[in-house]
């Protein structure tokens, strides 16, 4: 994943409120599925990071009109987003005895 050496730290900032939390979470998922997709290549989301960055740098945060531009900016990206299966495996111990052991 080879993004902007900036990105990490305007992703921290952005991610201080809803929108931006978001947006930063659906942008590095997009960036993660290259590994995956090698038609999805995370210079294809350098705008829309660019657009964050702007607006943190101008604004402090991500307000919710531009999260909704840049959602409307990636639609091109959600049939790739999709196309990935999740499993998550987990295990867990209950000791149904514990308080009278």
């Amino acid at each position: 994943m080879n993004v902007p050496f900036w990105w990490k730290q305007t992703a921290e900032h952005a991610s201080r409120t809803q929108a931006g939390s978001r947006i930063v979470a659906q942008i590095e998922y997009l960036a993660s599925l290259e590994k995956i997709d090698a038609k999805l290549r995370t210079e294809a989301l350098v705008p829309a990071m660019e657009t964050i960055h702007n607006s943190v740098a101008r604004n402090g945060v991500v307000h919710a009109d531009t999260l909704r531009r840049l959602e409307e900016e990636l639609q091109p990206f959600r049939g790739a987003a999709r196309s990935v299966t999740l499993h998550f495996v987990g295990h867990a111990h209950l000791d149904m005895n514990w308080m009278w052991g």
